[in-house]
């Protein structure tokens, strides 16, 4: 596996992991996970592209970007449920509150 770079993963491939793997841990807050999941999949893909050297990273990039636009998707969806339940249900509203104390 020696190429170039003396074997080493391209440095695009450990860009494209990392910032999978941040995207899956800033997925609350979904301003800040959405580019870091794009940037992870752009980059995945372009090393793809290059040849075999730092495919497992890519790939391991592709997969967490992906894995976190789907998770927060279902987290903005079940946001916009949860409104809307205590927009139509003040008893809901009224429950969630007692919750919270």
């Amino acid at each position: 596996m020696s190429g170039v770079n003396g074997g080493k993963a391209p440095g695009m491939a450990i860009a494209s992991m990392v910032l999978g793997i941040v995207a899956v841990v800033l997925s609350c807050c979904y301003y800040l996970s959405i580019p870091c999941a794009v940037l992870a999949v752009v980059f995945g893909i372009l090393v793809l592209r290059r040849g075999p050297e730092g495919k497992k990273m890519a790939v391991a990039g592709i997969i967490c970007g992906a894995v976190t636009v789907v998770l927060v998707i279902i987290l903005i969806a079940s946001a916009g449920v949860l409104a809307g339940a205590m927009a139509e249900y003040p008893e809901f509203y009224e429950m969630y509150e007692s919750m919270l104390g």
